[in-house]
């Protein structure tokens, strides 16, 4: 009879534990995603590029009307801690100091994915869309496009759209070039 092999999944609370009292390296890039600990990729130069440009251009279209976050906790529930490449969050007044945001914080998410985009897809859509985060892009550098989802149901997107160089994508009623996005 083969063992039984099980998983002990932890949640938010033991996460921070585990990062205050330095379990994690300082410079290690991970999540808490459905109770596990995720060690993500490595951030290639493309890849910081296109956040940083979508945060710049966000950031001159939205002056003062939400907050982005780039690279930050989204609280999500007990299990799930992602941090996003760029989220789109209300305005606080405290720019979330007592706590990470959470769902109801979130305008849209955006994933840049290169050697991530079956994890971003397959994993980390159906918990967005499972927490209702109303708007979530992922822009998919090998193809050279950005996959919008909208109108979360359950743990699945109703509405997807494709967008490619040339077309104009919108956001809280602003337009903004794809290829410029892009970088191409």
């Amino acid at each position: 009879m083969a063992p039984l092999v099980t998983k002990r999944l932890i949640n938010t609370e033991e996460y921070y534990k585990m990062g205050e009292t330095g379990v994690f390296r300082p410079d290690e890039k991970i999540e808490l995603i459905n109770g596990e600990i995720i060690n993500m990729a490595p951030i290639g130069s493309n890849h910081a590029a296109i956040v940083r440009q979508l945060s710049s251009i966000l950031a001159r279209s939205f002056t003062d009307e939400i907050i982005i976050s780039s690279q930050q906790p989204i609280h999500i529930d007990q299990w799930n801690e992602p941090e996003p490449d760029i989220a789109l969050l209300k305005l606080s007044k405290d720019n979330y100091f007592e706590a990470h945001p959470g769902p109801s914080d979130v305008l849209m998410i955006v994933e840049v994915s290169d050697s991530s985009h079956d994890y971003d897809s397959k994993v980390k859509l159906p918990l967005y869309a499972s927490a209702v985060i109303p708007v979530y892009w992922i822009i998919n550098l090998n193809r050279k496009c950005i996959e919008v989802y909208e109108e979360p149901v359950d743990d699945l997107y109703q509405k997807r759209m494709l967008y490619i160089p040339g077309h104009q994508i919108s956001f809280m009623d602003k337009s903004f070039d794809v290829a410029e996005i892009l970088l191409v």
